[in-house]
């Protein structure tokens, strides 16, 4: 899929990649408002798709928020804290033996897989929350 690189495309990329966050559609959103930015919540939704599908960034499904999206596009793992449900990278190695296994299973064609962890964040724990 080729993209036509927009200066709205450019702006909401810029905002995730610059992000050490996990952010929801919303809070880019927001983001670019904060900046002065006159863009409207549908053309970030809908951007922010088209960045995912052509793999310029990634996006994890949150149980509450729905997708928050990564610009680290490597294959990497996730954990949400339960305490205060903020998404946090886990530089684990990519397990690609998961994929073997999973494709032995189903007889399928499988060709990545995602590992989101439920746990408490180490900020969370240091605040006594659990």
């Amino acid at each position: 899929m080729s993209l036509k690189n927009t200066k709205q495309r450019q702006m909401i990329l810029a905002v995730v990649m610059q992000s050490k966050d996990h952010l929801t559609a919303e809070q880019v959103y927001l983001k670019l408002q904060e900046n002065n930015e006159t863009i409207g919540l549908a053309t970030v939704y809908r951007n922010l798709n088209m960045l995912y599908q052509t793999h310029q960034i990634n996006r994890v499904l949150h149980q509450e928020s729905g997708y928050v999206y990564d610009g680290n596009t490597h294959p990497h793992y996730h954990m949400v804290c339960e305490a205060c449900g903020r998404v946090l990278d886990i530089e684990l190695p990519y397990q690609e033996q998961i994929d073997e296994l999973a494709k032995q299973q189903c007889e399928e064609e499988i060709h990545s897989h995602s590992i989101v962890f439920n746990g408490i964040c180490k900020d969370c724990l240091a605040k006594g929350k659990s």
